[in-house]
């Protein structure tokens, strides 16, 4: 008669050691962020001089989730988190405020941050807008070539409607390596400026930025910057 064959101490152990991970998962449960959005598009107007983006989340997990780092890649964008942990079920946001300066066209900002979430430790949010013109300069790069005449070469400043400009001026210290003078082709509307290198051998294979200032009727001051440089 034929006995039964024994179970393997193997796979008693491979059982035991399945059940104790299933009765032990609901203790390693974390926090989940849910957002409503990680990218926005935002509009701006003429006139506007910064943007503000808001990014909401709610944990929706069992336990508490901190965020440990909160970074914006630009100097010119801050951002606001009103406190750093959240219990399970609350709900925050974080608000970016990006200022323009002198920045016009395109720009694309984003924000990194860093939680104790293991499912989702590192996040990137980010938000694109396009600044519009209020001052157009055509063109904003100068270039003479070495061994010509340094003659003077001009870039046309205009302005958007319905604004006006009082003035064009460019700002202290004035760069001694060039000339500049202005001449209203439109007063209130476009002027040019004219710019002539005095020595070359100061400047050559050296770009210099002359900083301009658009004094507006209004009162406001918009600077604006013209490239130039001799190679």
């Amino acid at each position: 008669m034929q006995s039964s064959p024994t179970k393997s101490p193997r796979a008693f152990l491979w059982f035991i050691s399945v059940w104790a991970t299933i009765a032990v998962l609901p203790c390693l449960s974390w926090g989940a962020l849910v957002w409503e959005t990680k990218h926005i598009q935002l509009t701006t107007k003429l006139g506007d001089k910064m943007a503000i983006a808001v990014f909401p989340f709610q944990n929706t997990g069992p336990t508490p989730v901190t965020f440990l780092e909160v970074q914006p890649t630009c100097t010119c964008t801050t951002v606001e988190l009103l406190k750093w942990n959240y219990a399970p079920g609350e709900s925050g946001e974080i608000k970016a405020v990006f200022a323009f300066d002198d920045r016009v066209g395109p720009q694309e900002k984003f924000i990194k941050l860093r939680t104790d979430d293991p499912a989702s430790p590192n996040l990137v949010l980010s938000f694109r807008l396009t600044i519009p013109e209020l001052l157009t300069c055509t063109p904003r790069r100068l270039r003479w070539s070495k061994g010509t005449e340094l003659t003077e070469q001009g870039t046309i400043v205009a302005i958007a409607e319905p604004y006006r400009l009082e003035s064009i001026e460019i700002s202290d210290p004035q760069p001694k390596e060039f000339s500049w003078r202005v001449e209203a082709l439109e007063p209130g509307k476009s002027y040019r400026v004219f710019v002539r290198p005095i020595a070359s051998a100061d400047i050559m294979h050296r770009p210099v930025s002359l900083r301009c200032l658009a004094r507006l009727q209004d009162g406001t001051i918009h600077p604006f910057q013209v490239v130039a440089f001799v190679e």
